[in-house]
């Protein structure tokens, strides 16, 4: 019987995963949920919110400066608008019932800690080989 080396996939999914929830689970006990403190991690969780906010208000799509930022010159940032629209994907059916202002936020805190599983698992599955 020919013994494998290779870690099934069950359980390096079962890694990932783990892996993922203490992250989110140390990041929650030093920072504070983002449902009950209402705290997202770092400034830059902010800027992207408010890159968005004066997306909607009518920002033009390739101005990448935040007037609110270094005022009164504003700030120029490098994130390309891709992440904004999914945002605003995940924002519009929130809106109707929030608000813009919180349906934002709510997108924000909601999208990164599934795109990071997201992200974690397809690199598992591509390193698997």
């Amino acid at each position: 019987m020919k013994r494998s080396n290779e870690i099934p996939i069950v359980a390096g999914i079962f890694a990932v995963a783990l892996s993922w929830f203490l992250f989110h689970a140390i990041i929650w006990a030093i920072n504070g949920s983002v449902i009950d403190a209402g705290r997202l991690v770092g400034p830059d969780s902010y800027m992207r919110l408010v890159r968005v906010e004066e997306l909607l208000n009518g920002t033009g799509w390739f101005n990448d400066v935040i007037a609110r930022a270094n005022a009164p010159y504003g700030d120029q940032l490098h994130w390309t608008r891709p992440f904004d629209v999914l945002l605003i994907t995940v924002a519009t059916p929130l809106a109707p019932f929030l608000g813009w202002k919180a349906a934002i936020y709510w997108a924000g805190a909601l999208t990164a800690p599934f795109l990071q599983i997201i992200t974690a698992l397809l690199f598992g599955w591509a390193i698997f080989p």
